[in-house]
């Protein structure tokens, strides 16, 4: 298949229905499976962007020097602005793609494993409760949820739900039904996900982030990171000095403390937002995680960094 050609949406999403994490980035069609193991930040990231235009965050997480790379997994480009799929982690389901035989050709034959979308576990008519498909309207059923949640907490929806249905639903059942109108109410109470929206959203950020940019506030202090190093050294000393007197206690209590504090520098580091080098941060995360507090860095970035990529999200809850 030629690198150069336009791929509908239609084949995008049979690439991605066999098993390819396909991502967008300035309109390129980006094929990631090579890669998926080896990311620095881990594999998360990756699969949560998954159908997905990730221009915006391969930006805001790649060095200058980084984002030329990506053009080496270009297999195609969009044409237009590109709808996001719910991307397979977070249970998009796809169709396969039979339309082209060079597609199929690049398509690969693994069966696709998909995460089946979560389902609220509602009563049935018959007192049992229904975990199939979309549930069955209760015989005294409220108004829709997006009609009253503007109006009551969320935690006063769930409670209210002891009362409206049956004692036979389990706990973990009540427990699926409890999520799925928080689901709900976040849906209703944040900015909507359709694409208009979004793109405004996109838009906005993308001016807020030219003017910080632009401000230098992405630029280091790196006096301020000296003066952390000296509070650092302070505590690590009094907390020694403590267990040379034998006070236990008190020596355990400053220990914590400095491990506590120092991960905060491993958190920056952890981001690249020290030296902005991959490098030295890594090696400054690796000092101060792996040695000094006995936590794998490595682990933390392909743990961590997914929360900042879809923080919030009334949908993407996995």
């Amino acid at each position: 298949m030629s690198r150069s050609r336009v791929l509908s949406r239609r084949q995008i999403e049979g690439l991605i229905a066999n098993n390819q994490s396909i991502v967008i980035f300035d309109n390129k069609v980006l094929r990631l499976d090579k890669w998926l193991e080896r990311h620095p930040g881990g594999k998360l990231p990756i699969q949560h962007m998954v159908g997905r235009d990730a221009t915006d965050e391969i930006k805001i997480y790649h060095s200058a020097e980084t984002l030329p790379r990506m053009d080496s997994f270009r297999i195609g480009y969009i044409d237009g602005p590109w709808v996001n799929f719910e991307p397979p982690i977070s249970g998009g389901i796809f169709r396969p793609y039979e339309g082209e035989a060079n597609m199929r050709k690049c398509a690969k034959t693994i069966t696709p494993i998909l995460c089946p979308s979560k389902t609220s576990a509602l009563p049935g008519t018959d007192g049992t409760c229904n975990k199939k498909g979309a549930p069955p309207p209760c015989p005294d059923a409220k108004p829709p949820l997006s009609n009253i949640q503007d109006k009551l907490d969320v935690n006063q929806l769930v409670t209210g739900t002891l009362d409206k249905f049956p004692r036979s639903c389990t706990q973990v059942e009540f427990m699926d039904l409890a999520e799925q109108l928080e689901i709900d109410s976040d849906i209703s109470r944040f900015p909507s996900v359709d694409p208009a929206t979004q793109r405004t959203i996109i838009n906005r950020y993308r001016q807020l982030h030219d003017k910080v940019k632009e401000d230098g506030h992405y630029e280091c202090r790196f006096w301020e990171y000296g003066k952390e190093c000296i509070r650092y050294v302070s505590i690590f000393a009094l907390s020694m000095t403590a267990l040379k007197y034998e006070w236990y206690m008190t020596s355990a209590m400053l220990l914590g403390l400095f491990w506590h504090q120092i991960m905060f520098t491993a958190h920056d580091a952890g981001h690249l937002a020290i030296t902005h080098n991959y490098i030295a941060d890594t090696l400054i995360g690796i000092f101060i995680a792996d040695f000094c507090c006995g936590l794998s860095i490595g682990w933390w970035k392909s743990s961590h960094n997914v929360h900042h990529l879809v923080p919030n999200h009334p949908v993407s809850i996995y």
